[in-house]
């Protein structure tokens, strides 16, 4: 049954964001720099330093991303939203226009295209998590 008490969900969805995008990210990602050595191991491989660090870039911290947004992702589904669309948004916008806050403070010394994979990364992370979750929780529940 989806909650039908929109002004709470709203907020619990809100609440989410803020706690997954302003504690539990920036705490994970400071723990996975510290004892996660993937760059290290990707630039023993021999292929160069400019070939380890877009590879980590591109591929893997977006999965790492997503991996992360799961627990927020279950919190949301487990909320029941009738609009799921609007909980997404009240969950995501807050933390990544936190996060990117200094593109609009300085808009003379920041180039803009160095920002646009992260800021992808941050916005579609906690949906597609979400699109996952929900995706294995209802696929489980009709069997």
């Amino acid at each position: 049954m989806r909650s039908k008490n929109l002004p709470i969900t709203l907020f619990a969805a809100f609440v989410i964001g803020v706690v997954h995008y302003l504690i539990v990210l920036p705490a994970s990602w400071y723990f996975i720099s510290l004892y996660l050595p993937i760059l290290g191991w990707l630039m023993a491989l021999d292929f160069g330093a400019a070939v380890a660090i877009y590879t980590s870039i591109y591929v893997i911290d977006p999965v790492i991303n997503v991996m992360l947004a799961v627990p927020a992702a279950i919190s949301i589904c487990l909320l029941r939203p009738i609009r799921l669309v609007s909980h997404l948004l009240l969950a995501v916008v807050p933390g990544v226009v936190w996060h990117y806050r200094l593109i609009f403070e300085d808009t003379m010394t920041i180039e803009y295209w160095a920002y646009l994979w992260g800021l992808t990364i941050s916005l579609f992370s906690l949906p597609i998590a979400t699109l996952f979750t929900q995706r294995i929780v209802y696929s489980r529940a009709s069997h």
